[in-house]
C-alpha cells in the first residue's frame, strides 16, 4: 500500500512540474526590424535610425508580447505589442528631447552633473537611473514621489 501512496505522490509532482514548466517556456525569437509594429520602427527611425541596431528579438509570454531592440553601442529599448516604448536605457545617456520636461527639469535642477541613462514606464509610475546610478520615481503625471534603491 505505501508504494502505491509513494508513486501517486511521485506522478503527482511530475504532472505538476511538467505543467509549471510549460507555462514558463518564453516564445522568445529573433526577429527582422520590419517586423516591428509601425510605431516602434516610427520612434526608432525618429530618435535612432536603424544603422546601429545589434539585434530585435520578440519575446511573448503569459503578460503579453514585448518587442526588445538592441544596439551595438550598448543601448536597449523595449517596445509593447502596439508599439510604444516601455523602457529606454542607453549608457551615454538619454537625449533630453525624449525625456518629459517635467522630468528633465527636476534632474537638472537636483543632479546638474548626472544624465539620465535609464527610463521605464507603467501604468503607475515612471521610473529613471541617472548615470550616478541613484533611481528616481514619478509619478504618471511626471510630478517626483521618491527616491528608490
Amino acid at each position: 500500500m505505501e508504494l502505491k501512496k509513494l508513486l501517486f505522490l511521485f506522478i503527482s509532482l511530475m504532472m505538476v512540474t511538467t505543467a509549471f514548466s510549460s507555462c514558463d517556456k518564453d516564445d522568445d525569437k529573433f526577429i527582422s526590424y520590419e517586423q516591428l509594429p509601425v510605431g516602434a520602427k516610427q520612434f526608432l527611425a525618429a530618435n535612432f535610425g536603424q544603422g546601429d541596431i545589434l539585434s530585435v528579438q520578440y519575446d511573448k509570454d503569459l503578460r503579453g508580447a514585448e518587442y526588445e531592440v538592441k544596439f551595438m553601442n550598448g543601448a536597449e529599448i523595449s517596445f509593447d505589442k502596439n508599439g510604444n516604448w516601455d523602457e529606454i536605457y542607453v549608457p551615454a545617456g538619454i537625449a533630453d528631447d525624449l525625456v518629459p520636461e517635467k522630468v528633465l527639469a527636476f534632474v537638472q535642477i537636483r543632479h546638474p552633473q548626472a544624465t539620465i541613462v535609464k527610463m521605464d514606464k507603467d501604468k503607475r509610475e515612471f521610473d529613471v537611473q541617472l548615470n550616478n546610478r541613484l533611481e528616481l520615481v514619478f509619478d504618471n503625471h511626471y510630478n517626483f514621489l521618491r527616491y528608490d534603491d
